[in-house]
């Protein structure tokens, strides 16, 4: 009797140790692919900041949206009713004074 206690316990020792070595595998393995994920994650939002940015640095100023090819109903100039529009701004010139000769 005393040997087959011993066998059960032993074999719940074995199943115990190959559970927990299973586990940690598993643990491993779902810790490298949280990993991967992340990384891949910071790629892609490093790939994203260096396209923003290059654009802002290639132009000059920000990202910009093309506002003709989603307007393409309406034809050059037309700016709808509801539209607000700026006034135009023509660039100042220096002043002249003209003086009558001096003879």
């Amino acid at each position: 009797m005393d040997q087959r206690l011993e066998r059960l316990e032993q074999l719940q020792r074995e199943m115990q140790d190959q559970l927990q070595m299973q586990m940690q595998e598993q643990l491993a393995k779902i810790q490298q692919d949280m990993r991967d994920q992340m990384l891949e994650s910071q790629r892609n939002m490093m790939t994203q900041m260096t396209q923003l940015l290059s654009g802002v640095i290639d132009k000059g100023k920000g990202p910009m949206v093309n506002t003709r090819e989603d307007n393409k109903d309406y034809p050059l100039g037309f700016t709808l009713a509801h539209a607000q529009t700026q006034p135009e701004v023509y660039p100042r010139r220096p002043s002249v004074t003209i003086r009558p000769q001096q003879v």
